[in-house]
């Protein structure tokens, strides 16, 4: 997965046609651990057809304050450059699978 800043940001996710999945995250939260693992499993099911990249909340916090982020992780679910969902929370990988094969 890619880390994101607030510099590359909107070119690469709001900017760009690719489907992405950006998860919203901190270092020390152990539910964006365990969601780091699930999407990685995820960005080798859907490599062709989902960008996968995460944004650390303490690193950047605009991007947080954005999207309202008030639990962590977040994801937030592009499709050339709009956001079509977000969910909130770890989500299981089920879950996660059902979501993306929506949008890609």
């Amino acid at each position: 997965m890619i880390d994101l800043t607030h510099e590359d940001y909107y070119q690469k996710i709001t900017r760009n046609n690719a489907t992405c999945c950006v998860e919203i995250r901190a270092d020390w939260s152990g539910d964006c651990f365990l969601m780091e693992a699930i999407l990685q499993q995820m960005e080798t099911e859907f490599a062709e057809r989902i960008q996968f990249v995460q944004v650390n909340v303490g690193a950047e916090p605009k991007i947080a304050k954005e999207y309202g982020v008030t639990e962590l992780p977040m994801l937030l679910l592009f499709k050339k450059g709009e956001l079509v969902e977000c969910m909130v929370g770890l989500q299981s990988k089920t879950q996660l699978r059902s979501h993306l094969k929506k949008i890609s």
